[in-house]
């Protein structure tokens, strides 16, 4: 996102990238979801994010000549009389009808689930297909000599010298966007970083081909193969990056729990997320060290938030806009 709005500026820059596996973009369904949670809430700021994501993710389509958009409604269960409460009080906040089907339709999952229960609908979702623009584009960016194919060695960089020397390039600015590995940066206060490993499973039904999401305990998200993303969960204690066992044991249940019918597990995919404490981007400059920044924490609602605040920053950095206190770095400074 960052590079998209550096070319866009028409700045001259290096991506430095060693295509690491445990990345969570990777691994991530890719949902634009505008009303989520127990309560049935809508995101944070969705009605500026969900234009400007549309906008960008357009622009790579065009860009790289694929497609990645696909709007999909999410068909949520209702199962409990709190829960119907609960989607009775949202369905008549104001500017919530932006975002909700008047009369739900979720017969494609009726005999699908084990249970017999209500539906809600949400309107204007989206999924992403983030796995295949992340491929596209490191290959555009490799085609156009933007990538530097290595890691990153954070002794490169000398505090006092503005000018940054790396792989024989020379830098004005550094900018950080390392995901779940920002907690290792030097340079950056990790303390607002509260990072989470998140398992998925890719599934496929015999003769099931929805067009919609469903959402109930957890999420089934059917791709244009009818391959469905089956995933989630934050474990805040890990000690690999691997797919576990223990984790793909739970999901099965939960999945036996909600339907009857027969699957194949295709993959079983694992990452780390960079979540933060209080659920907002960590972007904006060094609280001392002025050619240095980072773009992060951008946790689980990434596809959404990613395009918004990638334009800000870059205005903050080229033009010296002002941030948002509420996703400004230094706000854990």
């Amino acid at each position: 996102m960052v590079a998209h709005q550096l070319i866009k500026a028409n700045i001259p820059f290096k991506v430095i990238d060693n295509d690491h596996k445990g990345s969570s973009t990777k691994v991530a369904a890719g949902l634009i979801n505008p009303i989520t949670g127990r309560r049935y809430i809508k995101s944070w700021l969705i009605d500026d994010l969900l234009p400007a994501a549309l906008k960008v993710y357009k622009e790579f389509e065009e860009l790289l000549n694929i497609k990645i958009i696909n709007e999909q409604n999410i068909i949520r269960t209702l199962k409990t009389p709190k829960q119907i409460n609960l989607w009775s009080e949202s369905s008549t906040r104001p500017g919530y009808q932006n975002y909700i089907q008047e009369k739900p339709n979720g017969s494609e999952y009726e005999e699908f689930l084990k249970l017999p229960c209500k539906f809600a609908e949400i309107k204007r979702a989206y999924r992403i297909d983030i796995s295949k623009l992340i491929t596209s584009y490191r290959e555009y960016l490799s085609n156009q000599n933007l990538l530097i194919n290595q890691s990153f060695d954070y002794q490169m960089i000398d505090n006092n010298n503005k000018k940054v020397a790396i792989y024989n390039h020379t830098f004005d600015h550094i900018i950080f966007c390392e995901g779940h590995q920002a907690v290792n940066n030097p340079f950056f206060n990790s303390k607002g970083f509260q990072l989470a490993k998140g398992e998925a499973l890719k599934i496929q039904f015999p003769d099931f081909k929805p067009k919609k999401i469903l959402r109930d305990e957890i999420f089934f998200v059917p791709d244009n193969d009818s391959i469905f993303w089956c995933g989630g969960g934050y474990q805040w204690r890990f000690e690999s990056e691997e797919p576990t066992d223990t984790w793909k044991n739970e999901w099965v249940e939960k999945i036996k729990e909600i339907t009857s019918k027969n699957y194949e597990i295709i993959s079983h995919e694992a990452a780390i997320r960079p979540c933060v404490l209080d659920r907002k981007p960590l972007i904006g400059r060094h609280k001392s060290i002025d050619h240095l920044s980072i773009f992060n924490g951008l946790g689980t609602k990434g596809t959404s938030l990613g395009p918004y605040w990638a334009n800000k920053f870059i205005e903050h950095l080229l033009n010296d806009n002002p941030l948002d206190p509420l996703v400004d770095i230094n706000r854990y400074a």
